[in-house]
């Protein structure tokens, strides 16, 4: 089995993660946001726990002046916050020369994240989390999506794993919080039932995902040639700038920058220039696309 990072934020999940593949992990990776007070509690926990396996710790204290060196590229404090930790992640995985990063996401984050995305009405041929993306030259692996998160807090306890409770997952501040609060109504067996339908959903539009993926990396290897993308399908030219989007890693996607990327794209004039994200445009060379970073 390949050698990893663990993201350990101290909570059940991340925590029965830990545990479970703890002899193919090389470093522990925790980021403190000093943002709670039960903040340093949490470290502790994962400190006292790799301290107890003999396994290294890389913990990231977050400060003031690197929030707001983060919310120059965006306002939002969770994608400020994800921004952070991934960032961290690179540089420990780089400094490891280690490729892999893995992540506590459940199936709970799963329907989570699909019921999000339908409530906005997103147009994606996919819903939920993928088990497997990429940050940068960084592999994110998210190996317990087949477990709910009631499954690692009986783990947990029955392996006398210590963790931490989170008590902000109880606010309705931010959208994700709302939606799990309404998931928590639902019985397990409308739980399991809601996420069957979203893998119905996945498995249905495999082939066009396929396809789209193809269109993309044939359009990318003829250098985002803009008359090959003019030849493409309508529907699929939306996922096709999504994925472009993605790959930049930029860090707000949304309908509304896709079709005007699009458009961008279509227009007739060239050698031009379009601000997708801060400090990130595209720019039209004759026929071609470039990404500069400027």
């Amino acid at each position: 089995m390949a050698k990893y990072i663990a993201a350990i934020s101290g909570g059940p999940d991340s925590m029965a993660m830990l545990d479970m593949f703890k002899k193919h992990i090389v470093s522990v990776c925790h980021v403190n946001y000093n943002k709670r007070v039960t903040a340093q509690r949490d470290t502790n926990i994962v400190e006292n726990y790799c301290k107890h396996h003999h396994l290294k710790l890389e913990v990231l204290n977050v400060t003031k002046t690197m929030y707001e060196n983060y919310e120059k590229q965006n306002n939002n404090f969770q994608a400020v916050a994800r921004l952070i930790r991934y960032d961290f992640f690179l540089k420990c995985a780089k400094k490891l020369q280690i490729d892999n990063v893995l992540v506590a996401h459940t199936k709970d984050d799963f329907l989570e994240t699909a019921m999000m995305q339908k409530k906005r009405g997103s147009a994606t041929l996919f819903l939920g989390i993928h088990n497997k993306n990429t940050y940068q030259s960084l592999n994110v692996y998210r190996p317990l999506l087949n477990k709910w998160k009631d499954e690692l807090i009986t783990y947990c306890n029955k392996k006398h794993v210590i963790f931490g409770v989170d008590e902000t997952n109880d606010s309705d501040l931010y959208e994700r919080n709302r939606v799990r609060k309404a998931l928590s109504l639902l019985s397990s067996s409308a739980k399991e039932t809601e996420f069957q339908r979203v893998q119905c959903f996945n498995k249905e539009h495999r082939k066009e995902r396929r396809t789209i993926h193809n269109e993309f990396n044939l359009w990318k290897y003829l250098s985002y040639d803009t008359t090959v993308f003019k030849d493409m399908l309508s529907k699929h030219k939306y996922y096709v700038v999504y994925i472009m989007l993605k790959n930049c890693d930029v860090n707000t996607i949304n309908r509304d920058k896709i079709q005007l990327v699009i458009q961008w794209i279509e227009a007739s004039h060239k050698n031009t220039k379009l601000r997708i994200d801060n400090d990130l445009y595209l720019q039209k060379i004759d026929d071609f696309i470039k990404v500069v970073k400027q």
